[in-house]
């Protein structure tokens, strides 16, 4: 039996701080919301391009793609402000307010992995943090916006690409980093 090929997609992170004010946010829509799958904030993350499935010699032009993408890109500011949305009935997230520079980085990684010869996602880029998904069939809440009375908004800047590997689990997908990219373009601090 061939094992299962590992998914991989390349992100911005959520650094901790950030993670755990959104996920003090949203303890009490997980506590009277119990019928979705609430992502673990461990898994949280800002997807700029989905890869899928990729072999070795695609992995390797993928991270070549990906490292020339990161030295073209500046640092991105993001906030989560508390207003959340859903993708039809099985996806819940929440808005990643920010600046041109995380279009910019996203359509950078976007090109690269398309000149290297790779398929990705076509549906276009829409800065999002998924909290939920629907379970089983079941729709996931169609609550209000978190409010800021909660340590929201939260804003952060990113400074780094990672191209991360998911293998699903029986109890949800795994993330593991598989390479990190400092952004070191226009606008980034110099040492």
């Amino acid at each position: 039996r061939r094992p299962r090929d590992v998914r991989m997609f390349a992100a911005a992170d959520v650094p901790t701080g950030s993670r755990a004010s959104m996920d003090a946010a949203v303890a009490p829509l997980r506590d009277r919301h119990d019928a979705v799958r609430w992502i673990p904030a461990r898994n949280w993350h800002i997807t700029l391009a989905f890869l899928g499935e990729l072999t070795t010699a695609q992995r390797l032009r993928t991270q070549v793609a990906l490292g020339m993408a990161a030295r073209a890109s500046a640092p991105c500011d993001l906030t989560l402000d508390g207003t959340l949305g859903r993708f039809g009935d099985r996806v819940l997230w929440a808005r990643v307010v920010h600046d041109d520079a995380l279009t910019a980085l996203a359509a950078a990684v976007r090109g690269g992995v398309d000149a290297a010869g790779l398929t990705i996602d076509p549906r276009p880029f829409r800065a999002h943090l998924t909290i939920a998904r629907g379970r089983r069939g079941r729709a996931v809440p169609g609550v209000g916006d978190l409010g800021h009375g909660t340590g929201l908004p939260v804003s952060w800047t990113v400074a780094t690409l990672v191209l991360y590997a998911s293998r699903p689990t029986s109890s949800g997908s795994r993330y593991r980093p598989v390479a990190t990219w400092p952004l070191a373009g226009r606008g980034a601090a110099r040492p």
